[in-house]
């Protein structure tokens, strides 16, 4: 899509984000629609996802590699249009999305459940379940179809044992969409007797709100987050803001209000204070409306990080967030993160494979593995994973300045410039781009970087990092501490990657460079 090609080239959101050094991703599945949805719809949709996850777990047995307890593995398939309408492919969209959600939210993570990333990128697929299954990892998977006239709703879905395609379990809701929630105890009952289901205990019941539009509001902003634009994160905050005004006590609307701050500050489209601040406060409500809401303490976890260079708060915020959901990707992804900046590489990459595990076709994290070998200066491995990224999607811009960013340091300038040029087509007017491409035919690499990080003509302004770590390629010393130093001052969050990225090995030998890093340390002691 679109916004693939816009945002900041360090941003590392997945989910929610992801977002990513780079941009949200880009699929063939993304809802682009120019109107929103029916959102009564959707949110009587959503209703029965909430149905079909409530309940228990399907018996012990190891997953991940990491070697945990999960009852099954399981892929939620996307949902078939049967509307007959191409502009309600949103509806459809939407129920395969909130039952992914769901079932990964159950459970304390005994349910391994496929992320939507990769569970979507099926949609257009005319592979077999079980062909599906295999390439998953997953012994079940879950579809269905979604109707809808007028007022009137009919969803279907169906389980699946992937071994031998049989469908152990199957049923139906059709009827008034604002009479959906009174369907939620018999469908509970019926998938917990068909699969002989242990309902978890020990742990207070999940808000559930009871407005029907603090939930309508909720729904429209999860949906114009997931398009990770500028409008889009626009229209998130202000679809947020509206369901908490009706539903106070609702805890996910404050947390992916949270999250919807933390990542527009990240993108560079709010300013730090701003997005430090609110996003923190939003957080925080978050968790003391719901202690044991996972996403709310992921939340917390990245603003300590990415804001307040926290990485031990940070640290303690992710694991608790991991220790309630198991399945959540962004915590796993972000913690990630977190170990990378922390110099603990191969703890980062043990992390980062267990977001895949969760989530194996998110290109997203597909990229920053590479940027963890990256990180971790095993410059063939993070080739490798960047390359079979950018072949699989040309247009997916994290790759390319990864690819960008390693071959610059092994000093193969070729290739890099190739990167580059990829980069400056996207992110420059025509113009601009123009020049920069004769300032490398006339006088080479180094100038044609100069030529970058002093530009206006571009659709990205950048953090004053990523320009001292462009200013490092092109060998300029001094340029790259002064730019340092404009991102301290901004107390930009890309501070936090500076000490372990080798683009910034030709600056570790200048005092200016320690005492940059001795302040990043010490104000992580003063933001909190």
């Amino acid at each position: 899509m679109a916004a693939e090609k816009t945002g900041p080239p360090g941003a590392i959101s997945g989910a929610a984000a992801s977002s990513s050094p780079g941009r949200p991703e880009n699929s063939s599945t993304s809802r682009t629609a120019s109107k929103p949805p029916n959102w009564k719809i959707v949110g009587a949709a959503s209703a029965l996802i909430a149905l079909l996850a409530t309940g228990g777990y399907f018996g012990y047995r190891k997953f991940w590699n990491g070697g945990r307890d999960s009852a099954v593995s399981i892929a939620v398939l996307p949902f078939t249009n049967l509307t007959g309408d191409s502009t309600k492919e949103y509806l459809s969209d939407g129920v395969t999305e909130e039952m992914i959600t769901s079932l990964a939210r159950t459970q304390g993570g005994q349910l391994h459940v496929i992320a939507r990333t990769s569970a979507m990128s099926y949609k257009l697929s005319h592979e077999t379940v079980k062909q599906i299954c295999g390439e998953l990892g997953v012994r079940y998977a879950l579809e269905g179809s979604v109707q809808s006239e007028g007022e009137r709703l009919r969803v279907t879905a169906q389980l699946i044992r992937c071994e031998d395609q049989i469908h152990i379990w199957a049923d139906t809701y059709d009827g008034d969409s604002g009479q959906i929630l009174k369907f939620e105890s018999n469908l509970t009952d019926s998938v917990a007797q068909t699969l002989s289901l242990k309902l978890l205990t020990g742990r207070k019941p999940e808000y559930v709100p009871t407005n029907a539009a603090a939930h309508d509001a909720y729904l429209q902003g999860r949906y114009y987050l997931s398009l990770r634009s500028k409008e889009g994160f626009e229209n998130a905050l202000q679809s947020f803001v509206s369901a908490i005004s009706e539903d106070p006590h609702y805890a996910r609307a404050y947390a992916e209000l949270a999250v919807t701050y933390n990542l527009m500050g990240q993108y560079n489209w709010i300013g730090t204070n701003q997005a430090h601040g609110q996003g923190k406060a939003a957080a925080l409500q978050a968790v003391e409306a719901d202690p044991n809401l996972a996403d709310a303490h992921a939340a917390v976890g990245f603003n300590k990080w990415f804001y307040e260079w926290d990485s031990a708060g940070a640290e303690t915020e992710l694991l608790q967030a991991i220790q309630l959901e198991p399945s959540n990707v962004d915590a796993h992804h972000w913690y990630a993160m977190v170990l990378m900046t922390s110099g603990r590489i191969e703890n980062a990459e043990k992390e980062m494979r267990l977001a895949l595990a969760l989530d194996p076709r998110a290109l997203i994290l597909r990229s920053n593995l590479g940027w963890v070998h990256y990180m971790g200066r095993q410059y063939p491995l993070a080739i490798q994973e960047l390359q079979s990224v950018a072949r699989d999607n040309p247009n997916f811009l994290t790759a390319h300045y990864k690819l960008w960013w390693t071959y610059s340091v092994t000093e193969d300038f070729p290739r890099a410039w190739e990167e580059l040029k990829t980069i400056v087509h996207v992110i420059s007017t025509p113009e601009n781009e123009k020049r920069i491409l004769l300032t490398y035919d006339k006088e080479g690499y180094a100038a044609s970087l100069h030529a970058l990080s002093t530009s206006s003509g571009t659709t990205y302004t950048g953090s004053m990092v990523d320009a001292a770590r462009c200013m490092n390629f092109a060998g300029d010393k001094a340029e790259a501490l002064k730019f340092l130093q404009m991102a301290m001052k901004r107390h930009e969050g890309w501070m936090m990657f500076v000490e372990s990225d080798p683009a910034f090995d030709l600056l570790r030998s200048e005092p200016e460079y320690s005492r940059l890093l001795q302040e990043v340390h010490a104000a992580s002691t003063q933001r909190h």
